[in-house]
């Protein structure tokens, strides 16, 4: 497994869709939300985010409000029960404590 790569806003509505579904965890430390590492960040390329599992740009993007925010590398998807930001994407201090992540996996 390696963390997702989000290319399409149906893939994106996937992951919402199973976010959802999954059990609520607890609210991380960015805030009311809780948030997912996905697989980018602007680490290898200050000036542009990438996926860092395949070492492409990102064609697509939901971001926040007011996002990227340029002190932060890497990105995190919010979930909250509300529909209006659910699934939306901030930058976020590399070495948050986020304990979720959302990984793709290989069909079987």
């Amino acid at each position: 497994m390696q963390p997702a790569v989000i290319s399409s806003a149906q893939q994106q509505r996937q992951i919402e869709e199973a976010v959802a579904a999954s059990p609520d965890p607890t609210p991380g430390p960015l805030g009311k939300k809780t948030y997912y590492w996905i697989g980018a960040s602007n680490l290898s390329s200050k000036r542009w985010f990438i996926w860092e599992s395949i070492g492409q740009p990102l064609t697509y993007a939901k971001w926040e409000v007011n996002q990227p925010n340029p002190k932060f590398n890497c990105v995190a998807l919010g979930y909250s029960a509300s529909t209006l930001d659910r699934g939306q994407w901030s930058t976020a201090d590399c070495d948050a404590q986020l304990k979720q992540f959302v990984c793709e996996a290989s069909p079987r």
